[in-house]
């Protein structure tokens, strides 16, 4: 078990899921069909890679924390979008999970 690679790899599935959803939610014309093919072509080869380092839930659950970040990140500094101290609280209690995971044994 490796779960610094499964880290690297997993990071990089959450980057592309956040390009292929930036993508749907700009104005760009047949975007649904471009984050399609940004999801296929990348992520599930990357996801599959993954697992081979690291278990199916261990690779989910990092990989909802990362996009979560990585998407939160992107509203706020691309779409100008507001959080609430609830979300915000939300944000950081996920990274808390994510390290009480990453934490050795």
């Amino acid at each position: 078990m490796n779960i610094s690679y499964a880290l690297i790899i997993v990071f990089c599935i959450s980057i592309i899921e956040g390009v292929g959803l930036t993508v749907l939610k700009s104005n760009i014309k047949y975007s649904i069909i471009i984050a399609s093919i940004i999801y296929g072509i990348l992520v599930i080869p990357v996801l599959n890679e993954a697992l081979q380092f690291e278990g199916i839930g261990m690779v989910n659950f990092i990989w909802n924390i990362f996009s979560t970040l990585i998407m939160f990140m992107i509203g706020i500094y691309m779409f100008d979008e507001k959080i609430d101290n609830k979300q915000l609280i939300g944000v950081c209690l996920s990274l808390a999970g994510l390290f009480l995971i990453l934490v050795p044994k």
